[in-house]
């Protein structure tokens, strides 16, 4: 499992991307506000989705990942 949690939310773009494989590898962003967790499967496990980070346009985007 990875659990990102966002430090902060003044920062443009940088939205997490995940291409679902189980529907035409769909690209599906998610914003998570300042305070929240994403988790998600992670590694070897079979719910495991491909994933990334779009461009972040302005400012800093600071997270824990763990």
């Amino acid at each position: 499992m990875t659990f990102l949690i966002l430090l902060n939310d003044d920062y443009d773009g940088g939205q997490t991307f995940f291409c679902n494989k189980y529907d035409d590898n769909k690209e599906v962003n998610v914003q998570t506000p300042k305070g929240g967790v994403l988790i998600f499967f992670h590694g070897a496990h079979e719910l495991h989705l491909l994933h990334g980070s779009q461009l972040i346009e302005r400012g800093l985007k600071y997270i824990i990942r763990t």
